[in-house]
């Protein structure tokens, strides 16, 4: 690989995706950890010498046999384009970031200002530009050489740490701040449950996790001897309260005091009861005089509803009729509707068994070409599919797309063609990215086929396009030629006879 300049001069701004999050400068020798993030191999190189090393930005633990040197990413790196360093002498060169090297060993105007500065004097002062060069910290501002990133980013207050003590608190920072991380840092240990204390009642306990402390403090089921526990028999009346030993004494020296609590409480209990039972067979006597009122309406309900019953069997006898009558009629709907059903669906696979082709080959036919060109111009229907084909039975399932009058900059000037790849129960078996070549022929109707001009256009699958690469959704994005054909050469030969439109479309497996 190519030695990457850090005085390199980008023709586009330096993308964030191309940038070490540590020396903040492009790639160089970019690996790729376990958990997804990139860095130049050599700022990666001091974490990975600490005792437990950790990733610069999740903090997730590290392992040498899981990094790997990822080639694809550095290719992409090196083929962006760069200007000369001497750019400012007057060189105009332009190029990829591969080919720098190479072209600043032949640079004339590099021997220009060797001879102008010395040959010696010269190369020095480009080699102490390169490492004076000044980057600024992305966490705390401050401006560092790029060279001492990685040695500044172990010290700098404002990096992001976890919390020491393993409680699961991570990214403890203020990035607006850095005299407030000390603060948020003090904050957290305040309150952070797996900091060991001591017991707040002096019991001697010690260094033990302050999650585990209600528990030692429970008045019930603790064990701190120094907690002022209240009397068991406090429901009863009992107010006294005192530590654990002294609680102890006090039970068994005042055992016929708690009983006399006891014997009062229970006492009070069932005058409560008595109470509230006389209270209850009040209640009771109401409830037996609306009962009498409730059997004596009920009576006269009994009379009325021996009326309405009769009526009512006269009406269940032709409501019986009836609904006998709505039950056939319904079961011969529903069978009619089944059967309508059946048909449809037969009808739609048999269409669809007439246009499928599973040799990777496609002949569509567009009926009513000019009422869909139309509606295409008014925008009522943009756009129109083809059919599915497939490249064999268990291969992958394709379609077209046409824009009878184009779409976007070639609306109304030309017709789009598009290729998509659907979604199919096979695909797990195939190969990935679609790896074919696909030509798109407009067919010349004209009665003389010697003198015919078919219009081809061959789409070559880019294999880095995610229009190629296995279906998420129920079809991929379409990939083809917004120029396929101009309106006017569509409309000015036999493309269209009758008022239909044959496109050929080929897939080269």
């Amino acid at each position: 690989m190519a030695v990457v300049l850090p005085e390199a001069d980008f023709v586009q701004p330096l993308s964030k995706v191309y940038e070490c999050p540590i020396c903040m400068l492009a790639f160089r020798d970019p690996v790729q950890t376990a958990c997804g993030h990139r860095f130049c191999a050599d700022c990666l190189g001091p974490c990975m010498r600490k005792k437990n090393p950790q990733c610069p930005i999740d903090g997730l633990e590290l392992h040498p046999d899981k990094l790997f040197a990822d080639v694809a990413f550095s290719r992409q790196v090196l083929s962006l384009t760069v200007r000369c360093n001497f750019r400012s002498d007057g060189c105009d060169w332009k190029g990829e970031l591969r080919d720098l090297q190479e072209h600043l060993e032949t640079c004339t105007y590099r021997d220009m200002v060797n001879m102008a500065c010395g040959q010696v004097g010269g190369k020095k002062a480009r080699k102490e530009e390169a490492v004076s060069k000044i980057k600024k910290c992305k966490h705390c501002g401050k401006e560092v050489p790029s060279r001492e990133m990685v040695l500044h980013h172990e010290s700098c207050l404002a990096v992001p740490v976890n919390c020491p003590n393993s409680c699961g608190l991570k990214d403890l920072h203020h990035e607006s701040c850095l005299a407030a991380v000390s603060n948020i840092s003090q904050l957290h240990h305040e309150s952070c449950l797996a900091v060991p204390v001591n017991c707040p009642n002096s019991c001697g306990l010690k260094d033990v996790a302050r999650s585990q402390l209600p528990q030692h403090l429970d008045p019930v089921r603790g064990n701190c001897p120094q907690s002022v526990l209240p009397c068991p028999f406090k429901p009863a009346g009992c107010t006294f309260q005192a530590k654990r030993p002294e609680m102890n004494k006090h039970l068994k020296v005042l055992p016929q005091y708690h009983l006399g609590l006891l014997c009062q409480k229970i006492n009070d209990i069932h005058q409560t009861l008595a109470k509230h039972e006389g209270q209850m067979r009040a209640q009771a006597a109401k409830v037996a005089e609306q009962n009498e009122r409730i059997q004596n309406q009920n009576a006269l309900l009994t009379s009325q509803h021996q009326r309405v019953k009769s009526q009512n069997g006269k009406l269940e006898s032709l409501t019986v009729k009836v609904c006998n009558q709505s039950e056939k009629i319904e079961l011969l709907q529903t069978e009619l509707l089944r059967k309508e059903a059946i048909i449809a669906e037969q009808m739609k696979k048999i269409k669809e068994l007439e246009v499928t082709s599973y040799d990777g080959s496609l002949l569509w036919r567009i009926n009513n070409f000019s009422q869909r060109h139309q509606e295409a111009a008014s925008k009522q229907v943009p756009s129109i599919y083809s059919p599915p084909f497939y490249t064999s039975r268990f291969g992958y399932k394709m379609c077209i797309q046409v824009f009878a009058n184009g779409g976007g900059e070639t609306r109304g000037t030309h017709m789009s063609i598009y290729f998509h790849i659907l979604k199919h129960r096979y695909d797990s078996v195939l190969q990935w990215p679609f790896p074919h070549n696909i030509t798109f022929t407009l067919l010349d109707q004209s009665d003389d086929s010697n003198k015919a001009e078919h219009i081809s256009h061959t789409l070559v699958p880019d294999a880095t396009a995610p229009n190629y690469q296995r279906p998420t959704t129920s079809m991929s994005e379409g990939r083809g030629f917004h120029k396929f054909v101009s309106l006017e050469k569509l409309w000015s030969r036999s493309y269209t006879k009758d008022d239909n439109l044959f496109i050929k479309v080929k897939v080269h497996c």
